[in-house]
């Protein structure tokens, strides 16, 4: 028997005396009792996540809080793990599909989260690298068949995405080599203008040390005449 939220469960007597008579008032099938039903299940799910950083670079360690929580009345665990979906593609052209772990669950391969009654906003952190450019495809995959652990039926029933995250790629090395040669051009423009003004405030201060001893000379010969 499957008993859900809404449910309600009655119960009643049905007897005779010896004259024949059967049971009447509260209790008897004409008015059954009707007892408290409380449902005694665990439901853990999954809530949210903050990733951090949301656009990473290449090779880069991202940090993904997770967080979850128990809406039932008994105590449970969940067993969960992340991974990438990752698609590849042969030499023949032929493309497939394989799960990557995630640094954490490699580490933890079956990590267990724990979730007391009613419990809310249980944070469990997860590490993944980034290693190609552009949205992965992760997912938190959970055990639905029950067995403790994570395998293919598990993965074909993932669909907690995790999204938000966008993998900055490299920049290109052609860029990288003429913002160089930018930078060194600009440089060498700088010392030359540098040295051109150096040159002709040096002219310049030649120029005014010439033209003073002329004047001097001139005014000693007008005092001599």
């Amino acid at each position: 028997m499957s008993i859900e939220a809404g449910d309600s469960i009655s119960f009643w007597i049905t007897s005779t005396d010896k004259a024949g008579n059967e049971v009447s008032g509260l209790g008897s099938e004409s008015i059954p009792r009707a007892p408290a039903l409380r449902i005694m299940e665990f439901i853990g799910e999954y809530v949210r996540s903050v990733s951090s950083p949301s656009a990473p670079l290449m090779n880069e360690i991202v940090t993904i809080e997770t967080f979850w929580e128990n809406t039932g009345k008994r105590d449970g665990t969940l067993v969960v793990g992340l991974y990438e979906l990752i698609y590849e593609v042969d030499e023949n052209g032929q493309s497939s599909e394989r799960w990557k772990e995630s640094l954490t669950t490699a580490q933890t391969p079956n990590l267990e989260i724990p979730l007391e009654a009613e419990a809310t906003s249980v944070r469990v952190t997860f590490r993944w690298e980034a290693t190609s450019p552009g949205q992965p495809n992760l997912y938190l995959v959970t055990d639905i068949d029950g067995d403790g652990s994570i395998g293919e039926s598990d993965f074909y029933a993932a669909d907690i995405a995790i999204g938000g995250i966008s993998v900055v790629p490299p920049p290109p090395e052609d860029e990288g080599s003429s913002d160089s040669a930018i930078m060194m051009i600009g440089a060498i423009a700088v010392i030359a203008v540098a040295a051109i003004g150096f040159l002709i405030s040096r002219r310049g201060s030649e120029d005014d040390v010439y033209y003073d001893d002329d004047d001097y000379e001139y005014y000693e010969e007008e005092d001599e005449y």
